[in-house]
């Protein structure tokens, strides 16, 4: 029952040559028309590359930015830790300047961050904590894990009652790998 959609998004850009191939294309030029129109509310980008985000922020081509969050990744472990973790920080800083939200990904580094067996740190990491990590970020507006049944959101919506000692990751300061 509606004539537009809130958010167009420029799915999965990595590489800076991509995002420039994306935004002097005719791909890009008909999302901006339809954002003209009022077909697009808003137009986003997802990326796990900080600099491909930045550049997008700097461009001034997007509101909305889809990015991979989580301790590991911030402090260089995991597939998708791209840049420094200065680097890193200093995108989330300049989103929230520039008004540009960040919706986050992979909160719980593909669950490795659950479980000690897998995870870069020491010990696990309970899921309240990783999207409380997620959310204290800079320009972070929310958290979108991947949820498989009923049991997955339940223990997400755990988080809305969770007390502050659960939702605690200063843990994370003792662990040699951060």
């Amino acid at each position: 029952g509606t004539d537009y959609i809130d958010l167009g998004m420029i799915h999965y850009v990595d590489r800076e040559d991509e995002l420039d191939s994306i935004v002097n294309g005719p791909f890009y030029a008909y999302a901006k028309e339809l954002k003209e129109k009022g077909v697009i509310r808003h137009i986003g980008l997802s990326t796990h590359n900080p600099r491909v985000a930045k550049k997008a922020v700097e461009l001034g081509i997007v509101e909305m930015m889809l990015f991979s969050i989580n301790p590991a990744y911030d402090n260089r472990h995991g597939e998708y830790a791209y840049g420094e973790a200065d680097e890193r920080f200093a995108l989330y800083q300049r989103c929230a300047k520039e008004g540009v939200g960040i919706s986050v990904m992979k909160p719980f580094c593909g669950g490795q961050l659950l479980d000690a067996a897998k995870s870069v740190f020491p010990k696990a990491l309970s899921k309240i904590q990783c999207l409380q990590y997620a959310l204290d970020q800079p320009g972070v507006i929310t958290v979108l894990p991947g949820v498989r049944d009923r049991r997955d959101l339940r223990e997400l919506l755990a988080y809305c009652g969770a007390s502050q000692q659960e939702r605690d990751y200063s843990v994370l300061a003792q662990f040699d790998a951060v």
